[in-house]
């Protein structure tokens, strides 16, 4: 997976310079809340280029989530989690409107109440485990000042994560993998709403 993500930003990187005339960079920040009713922030630069007349928008930035989750015959465990996301979004009319994708590598944590619950039902469980997400970004970018926009957008998408009693870190001709044969692995549709500014940095 890791490997994958690589290759992906890469290639992505690469798709972004060659899309057209770079215009400038742009920072944001915003505030959004999910389908598990809790609240999640976020942070990314973005470097703004021209694909023709459309313009396109590669962003790279930081994430962070809280959620809950069960493991084994345990529910309502409370989780938090930190990530490092690559998104591209395109304006299909030229302005205003956007849409792309998201794709996110997560480092998710139980907090301590979830891990005195296992505890107390006598399971054992690593508090940090990997996962990543996979997102369609759909949202409005609605111009304040020259320099200034508010974004308003929705995320719809999966998010996949594994929790295990243990994990194992090996190095082999491939890279290093991260494994365990006792991995609870989790598929979920996930959700949030966000809303946030984004200021020009600098124009080409």
């Amino acid at each position: 997976m890791k490997r994958t993500i690589v290759i992906l930003s890469f290639l992505f990187t690469v798709a972004a310079i060659q899309a057209g005339p770079f215009k400038g960079l742009s920072a944001s920040a915003s505030a959004a809340y999910n389908n598990y009713n809790k609240f999640e922030a976020e942070g990314f630069a973005q470097a703004n280029f021209q694909f023709g007349e459309t313009p396109f928008e590669p962003k790279l930035g930081l994430s962070y989530h809280s959620f809950t989750t069960d493991y084994k015959y345990l529910n309502g465990l409370g989780a938090e989690s930190v990530g490092l996301f690559l998104e591209g979004a395109v304006y299909p009319f030229k302005k205003i409107f956007y849409t792309g994708g998201r794709i996110g590598i997560d480092i998710n944590w139980l907090n301590n109440r979830a891990m005195n619950m296992i505890g107390d039902a006598y399971e054992s469980a690593a508090q940090v485990f990997p996962g990543f997400r996979l997102c369609a970004v759909a949202g409005f970018d609605i111009p304040i000042s020259r320099r200034i926009s508010l974004r308003i957008s929705g995320m719809p998408g999966w998010q996949f994560y594994a929790i295990s009693d243990n994990w194992e870190i090996s190095s082999d001709g491939s890279g290093i993998n991260i494994n365990s044969n006792n991995a609870v692995s989790y598929n979920k549709f996930i959700f949030q709403v966000n809303a946030g500014i984004a200021i020009r940095l600098w124009n080409r």
